[in-house]
């Protein structure tokens, strides 16, 4: 609907619309009263958006389940690689029975290689106590090493491996594998320190292929003992990258998903473990299904968790296996408490049932858990009824806070914001001093604004910004001090406040809504020129924030209370719709820039982007008013119908008087004077102030085309005094000039001209009005009047049209006065180099009779011939024209005809112009030109509507457009020609038929 309203707008002007101004003097008439000035900007329906301050987490509570204790950490013992056996030569144990150092040395290697590590014990001590030759001494002391590793004699092995290392040569082999074995042993016997250090100065180097998987594993072990986990983990993954040996695949597998835990990647923990229980029977089976169901309730993944928790807990399978107890089995039931805690409150209590019973000091932090994570998963009512079981217990002042924090907690996720309010109340009284007391008395301020109790609110806080525990705390009230007072109404605080709030803490994520709070309070003190500035500083630090476009909105409008600032204005909505033009408060921009426009003078532009905005309809509420700036810039530009049409929906929108006067100004601008005047008294009798001002003036505009002249000058010299610089003014001076000539006021007249150029100089009308004065002198035969007025003219506008024809006037005038050589000179010197000037054929035939009546009579008709090859000259009456027109149409020399009809068109009026422009249409559509011919045949009925051939241009018209393929405008023009009631049969039948042919 409101693109087809548009649509009606649109094409009553192009059908109503006046053709271009010919040189012809503008009429008299006074300009409408000045609606662009009565067209207010739209304000956007904003307030301060809400700082949006993220909820503060809970303080640590005074007891709370700690962490669950890591795994021991377990090495295989026998799979450990070692350096190559040599062969042992023949008989070598009976060499070492008769004491031969060599011999038990390949002796001690034999037995090694059977697996007889006693006996190898025994022949390889005997091999390192001969002392005579330090490399065999070396080699067994290695050997001896790696046998009591397998014996599980651990301590002596590692001084052995360590004496190895001391006295090899470095980068030996030995030297290598002892290092090796030096970092199993530490670790074996928990010196865990050692173990990492000796394993990461192995892998710092080159190391066999064999060796370097155990060494990684082992630094991951060392680093997990020593609590660092990342270390770990970053070891074991490297492992991984490179290839696990399978003797201890399984066990990087627990390892690394016990480690990730740690770290916190719980999801990866989880899959890393639940691959290991699934690979089967395992010496850390039952560790795995712990670790899996606490990893599994720390990734959120709670049927995991409960299941896993399960597995372990589960009665052993075989009598051998060991039961679940102590401190570990505590763990896991606490642990399924705690997943079974999110979906099924009693299953997770009856889980912590043997807590109970066995008073485990996991319970009461447990159940002090249960209430913690109840309050997180909002689930208030399940917390309250375990708050109250364990409020009923003997309590420390700290304990009983957090406990009743969380009651507090409980009530507001309820929605019992008064309860709420006293159990934060009791716990911060509970335990004042710490950041539980805080807390709570954050949270009763919190409240407070929630309950619209905006003074107390910021009253309470004060005192907590100043005690605040930690710098997010101390941020977070700051911000909610500020908030308070703004909807207390305490603007100059709240602007203290969020100014505050941005030297403390400029990087704060709030910092812009912090910013965008000063802007606020800014404004709501009526500081305009600050407060735009604070929004446009909000705008330049944070362009990205999604609040800028509204930021830069309200600029915007800030400025356009100043029509000083207004060029900043333009600019700042020119740059909303650039930047955020899909967002949908851009639309205000969009219509406060067109009525800017409009309110600056280019009703042109203001015309197509209000259109634009109708078009569209964004946001109904302000369509009455964008359709009563359209109206007033198609007023101002001179289209009083559409002006009328676009009034008529702003009426229907609900607009009232604004639309009412808007109506009585274009019916006066139509020349209905009578509507205008009923119009105007019901606008005067229900507008405001502004309005009954303009619709007064309307009514003395009408009294002027009643014919009440003279009696219009006072209200004219009075509206000029209101708005000496208004819209109207010029034309106000133009009407003054034209009264003062009716009154034969000549130097009156003059004044007004002047003032007019002087005030006004690029106003249509500054030479009309020297052009009036000067042909009314010359009509009256004033002929010094008219040398001044067309002195002036000349002058001040020589591009004007009436310039040129000053000197063909004052030709004539010499003419008339017997002066008929000066004017031949005056016009040959003129015609040496002609303008293509509307005037130019008078100009010839002016010199016509000058030539003739100095006796030259060749020059006379050579002056006649290009006066009338010229066709410019309103001289030329109308059967003359039509007929020379006529004759070359019919020799086939159309172009020339039209040359002739143009320029008489250029300067007729009525029957005339509507004849020549039809027969200017008949030669373009005879030549199939139908754009051209549209033009002239509408132009025809335009002209004379009512006149026969200004109802034969309409059915051309039609016709015309029809033959271009445009059924809907033809349509148009065809019903146009049918609402007439005097049409000649002949031609409404034709309509009919044309109506037909294209089915409408």
């Amino acid at each position: 609907m409101r693109r087809r309203a548009v649509a009606a707008i649109v094409l009553g002007v192009l059908l109503a619309a006046p053709p271009a101004r010919a040189a012809s003097l503008l009429p008299l008439v006074p300009p409408a009263p000045d609606l662009t000035a009565l067209i207010p900007f739209a304000e956007v329906p904003l307030d301060k958006p809400a700082v949006g301050l993220g909820d503060l987490p809970l303080p640590e509570a005074p007891a709370d389940l700690p962490s669950f204790p890591p795994a021991t950490v377990w090495a295989p013992w026998g799979a450990k690689p070692t350096a190559a056996l040599a062969e042992p030569g023949p008989l070598a144990c009976v060499g070492a029975f008769f004491g031969v150092a060599s011999s038990a040395l390949e002796c001690g290697r034999a037995r090694i290689a059977k697996g007889e590590y006693d006996d190898a014990a025994k022949t390889l001590e005997q091999a390192a106590k001969s002392g005579e030759e330090k490399d065999l001494v070396l080699e067994a002391r290695f050997w001896l090493g790696e046998t009591y590793w397998r014996l599980g004699r651990v301590e002596a092995a590692d001084r052995l491996f360590r004496q190895v290392v001391e006295t090899a040569p470095k980068g030996s082999t030995y030297a290598l594998w002892a290092t090796h074995s030096v970092g199993w042993t530490a670790l074996r016997i928990g010196d865990a320190t050692r173990a990492r250090d000796t394993f990461a100065q192995l892998l710092a180097g080159a190391v066999p292929a064999v060796m370097e998987p155990w060494a990684r594993h082992g630094l991951g072990l060392a680093s997990y003992a020593l609590g660092r986990y990342d270390e770990a983990v970053a070891a074991w993954e490297a492992l991984r990258s490179r290839g696990v040996p399978a003797a201890f695949a399984r066990d990087v597998g627990f390892w690394l998903g016990e480690a990730l835990g740690r770290v916190g990647r719980y999801d990866r923990a989880a899959a890393e473990l639940n691959r290991f229980v699934g690979g089967g029977p395992h010496a850390l089976l039952d560790s795995g299904w712990f670790r899996l169901g606490w990893w599994s309730l720390a990734g959120q993944r709670g049927k995991e968790s409960v299941a896993a928790f399960r597995t372990y807990l589960a009665p052993p399978t075989s009598p051998a296996a060991a039961p679940r107890t102590g401190t570990e089995r505590d763990w896991a039931e606490a642990g399924l408490a705690l997943a079974l805690l999110g979906s099924d409150v009693n299953a997770a209590r009856a889980a912590a049932r043997g807590l109970e019973a066995r008073r485990s000091p996991l319970r009461d932090t447990l159940f002090l858990r249960f209430a913690k994570a109840l309050v997180d998963g909002k689930k208030g009512a399940e917390a309250q009824a375990l708050i109250q079981e364990l409020l009923g217990a003997n309590l420390t002042p700290a304990l009983r806070g957090f406990i009743l924090l969380l009651n507090g907690e409980a009530s507001r996720i309820q929605g019992n914001l008064d309860d709420a309010r006293t159990q934060y109340d009791l716990a911060r009284r509970a335990d004042p001093t710490t950041a539980t007391g805080w807390f709570a008395g954050f949270r009763v301020a919190q409240i407070n604004v929630e309950l619209r109790e905006f003074a107390q609110a910021a009253r309470d806080l004060a005192g907590l910004v100043a005690a605040a525990p930690s710098t997010e705390a101390r941020a977070t009230a700051l911000l909610l001090q500020a908030e308070a007072a703004y909807h207390a109404g305490t603007y100059a605080a709240a602007s203290a406040a969020f100014r505050r709030a941005l030297v403390e803490f400029p990087g704060h994520p709030l910092a812009g809504a912090a910013q965008l709070g000063v802007a606020w309070a800014t404004l709501r003190q009526d500081r305009d020129q600050e407060a735009r500035r604070e929004f446009l500083e909000f705008v330049r630090l944070h362009p990205q924030d999604p609040q800028a476009p509204d930021a830069l909105l309200l600029a915007a409008e800030l400025a356009l209370r100043e029509p000083s600032e207004w060029s900043q204005a333009k600019a700042l909505l020119d740059r909303i719709v650039a930047e955020y033009g899909d967002r949908p408060r851009t639309e205000f921009a969009r219509l406060n820039r067109a009525v800017l426009l409009l309110r600056t003078g280019d009703a042109r532009a203001a015309q197509a982007q209000l259109s634009d905005w109708i078009a569209r309809a964004p946001f109904g509420p302000l369509l009455g008013r964008a359709y009563a700036a359209l109206g007033a810039a198609l007023l101002a530009a001179g289209l009083p119908v559409g002006a009328g049409n676009a009034f008529t929906q702003a009426q229907r929108e609900g607009l009232g008087a604004l639309a009412t006067l808007g109506l009585a100004a274009s019916a006066l601008a139509q020349g209905k004077p009578d509507v205008a005047k009923g119009l105007f008294e019901d606008a005067r009798d229900k507008g405001t102030p502004a309005i009954a001002h303009a619709a007064e003036y309307g009514l003395a505009a009408v009294a002027f085309q009643g014919g009440a002249h003279q009696e219009f000058r006072q209200p004219a010299l009075a509206e000029l005094a209101a708005a000496p610089k208004g819209r109207g003014a010029p034309r106000l001076l133009y009407v003054l000039t034209g009264l003062a000539v009716e009154q034969k006021d000549w130097s009156g007249a003059l004044g007004f001209a002047r003032r007019l150029g002087n005030e006004s100089p690029n106003d249509e009308a500054a030479d009309d009005a020297f052009e009036r004065i000067g042909a009314a002198a010359a009509q009256v035969r004033l002929w010094p009047v008219a040398y001044e007025a067309y002195g002036e003219l000349r002058q001040r506008y020589p591009k004007s049209p009436f310039a040129d024809a000053a000197v063909v006037t004052l030709a004539e005038a010499q003419l008339e006065t017997g002066r008929a050589d000066a004017a031949r000179q005056a016009l040959e010197r003129f015609l040496t180099s002609p303008p293509a000037d509307m005037k130019l054929g008078r100009a010839w035939l002016l010199l016509a009779r000058a030539r003739a009546a100095a006796r030259d009579r060749v020059g006379a008709l050579d002056a006649y011939a290009r006066a009338a090859k010229e066709g410019r000259g309103p001289e030329w009456g109308k059967p003359e024209t039509l007929a020379y027109a006529r004759l070359l149409a019919e020799d086939k020399r159309a172009s020339e005809a039209r040359g002739i009809l143009s320029e008489f068109l250029r300067r007729a009026d009525g029957a005339d112009a509507a004849d020549a422009a039809y027969a200017l249409g008949e030669t373009y559509q005879g030549e199939g030109d139908f754009p051209a011919a549209v033009e002239y045949f509408m132009t025809a009925a335009y002209v004379a509507p009512e006149s026969a051939p200004g109802r034969r241009a309409l059915l051309g018209a039609a016709e015309s457009l029809v033959a271009l393929k445009q059924p809907d405008s033809a349509a148009v023009v065809y019903k146009k020609l049918l609402e007439q009631s005097q049409a000649p049969a002949e031609l409404t039948a034709a309509a009919r038929r044309g109506l037909k042919e294209i089915g409408r």
